[in-house]
């Protein structure tokens, strides 16, 4: 809760809608996206709770969470990819926010060996040393962007088959087409469950998989 100017009622249920802001007089609040209560309140639901406004005297919110520990099934449904006998997939992190980067790490790295970075920089230095088998991106990074990022990668002749899966709050069409036209093989909107995002990952290395296997016959045939 806080003690600013109260929400107008014609408003209570419209601020929790993408982009919306209300007009204020502080610079600090006419600055702002207007996603942060509609990520939030698609956050509580993913964990089957709620976020709501409760009070009309003052800005009070209130959330609620299951007390009942979350089940992690990961290992039931989330299964990684791997081909036999070979090492699990390494999946490349390239976040600058440093919680989500701390998070995505601790639940995808039950399923791949993750690499996480905090610039476009430094993911493209990791590259050029060791295999990486899929790169997750954001595409606001200081310095270079995703976007940019995903057309050095893809024009790059050693390491353009690496396909590259961009995960943001930014749900603009022209932001998603720009992506797909720079190499992009998906574009993932926040928040999203991480049952869907290894389920995404292994749909990938499982094409990735199959092509491999397919060129590799090719030349058996043309012998025969």
């Amino acid at each position: 809760r806080n003690d600013g100017s109260p929400i107008p009622e014609n408003m209570r249920k419209e601020i929790f809608k993408p982009f919306v802001r209300l007009k204020d007089d502080n610079p600090h609040y006419s600055q702002s996206f207007g996603i942060g209560l509609s990520v939030a309140k698609k956050y509580a639901e993913l964990q089957n709770g709620a976020l709501s406004l409760t009070c009309a005297a003052r800005t009070e919110f209130c959330l609620m969470l299951p007390l009942a520990d979350m089940i992690d099934d990961l290992a039931d449904t989330g299964q990684g990819c791997f081909e036999d006998g070979g090492d699990r997939p390494v999946i490349l992190l390239v976040e600058d926010n440093q919680e989500l980067s701390n998070f995505l790490v601790d639940r995808i790295s039950k399923v791949f060996d993750m690499v996480s970075v905090e610039s476009a920089e430094a993911a493209l230095k990791v590259i050029s040393k060791r295999r990486i088998d899929i790169v997750l991106t954001d595409i606001s990074m200081p310095g270079m962007g995703g976007i940019e990022f995903c057309r050095r990668l893809s024009s790059d002749f050693e390491n353009s088959h690496i396909p590259i899966v961009v995960i943001s709050a930014i749900s603009s069409e022209n932001t998603k087409i720009k992506c797909m036209e720079s190499g992009a093989s998906l574009y993932l909107v926040k928040p999203f469950t991480i049952e869907y995002l290894v389920s995404c990952i292994n749909g990938i290395l499982k094409k990735r998989m199959a092509l491999r296997a397919s060129l590799q016959k090719e030349p058996e045939q043309l012998d025969n």
